[in-house]
């Protein structure tokens, strides 16, 4: 399937800005096996004065602006066109979570995709007890099942809104409101991720634990 994306930053500034350096991280990336890149556009207005493009730890595309003249306003813009091809689901071989947490445990590496750097909460996704509450209800015999059990029910009991959060709004406010822009919905992953695991650690005995996953593929 193909999809044209387009993407419109605007930012007002309080004051007229002397100059700025910015990080924009905006641009999809091609996935393989999952999603390819066939083209892709990235502008800014003003026109920034230096401007470089490049992969950061994690593989995101990344472009470093930098303005030295004054400015009030800046306009980013994004357009490009993927292809996207998602393979049939195969057997479902995946841990339960009691083992889930063994084998994330037993990783040693620290490469950019090693889980080690997705588990820790952050002052916006912690653990909180609505959220790890709202993800046992999904907990089944497999890792994998219990992801799609809480997709489906994240895509039936949340109401997107691109008025309802910012990015300011905590992960813990989402399970009140119900409501969320795409990108706050997506958030709630991690947060659901580091609940689940305090969860996983706690009920490692056998019982029913929470884990989550969403497989988000965004612009």
């Amino acid at each position: 399937m193909l999809y044209d994306i387009r993407l419109h930053l605007h930012y007002d500034y309080a004051a007229a800005a002397g100059g700025g350096r910015h990080q924009i991280r905006v641009l999809p990336s091609t996935i393989p096996g999952v999603q390819r890149v066939i083209a892709a556009s990235l502008s800014f207005a003003p026109a920034p004065n230096e401007r470089s493009d490049f992969s950061d730890f994690f593989g995101n595309n990344v472009t470093s602006i930098a303005f030295r003249d004054a400015h009030d306003a800046l306009d980013i813009r994004m357009s490009a066109r993927v292809s996207v091809s998602r393979p049939e689901p195969g057997l479902d071989v995946s841990p339960d979570i009691g083992r889930l947490r063994q084998e994330l445990a037993a990783v040693r590496s620290l490469a950019s995709a090693s889980p080690h750097h997705f588990l820790a909460g952050s002052a916006h996704s912690g653990i909180d007890a609505a959220i790890t509450a709202y993800a046992q209800d999904s907990v089944g015999t497999s890792a994998a099942g219990t992801a799609m059990d809480l997709c489906n029910r994240i895509h039936r009991d949340f109401t997107y809104d691109g008025e309802a959060t910012t990015v300011r709004t905590r992960a813990s406010a989402w399970s009140t409101l119900r409501a969320a822009t795409s990108g706050g919905i997506a958030s709630l992953c991690p947060a659901i991720i580091t609940s689940v695991r305090a969860v996983s650690v706690r009920n490692s005995s056998g019982r029913k634990n929470s884990p989550w996953s969403r497989e988000v593929q965004a612009a």
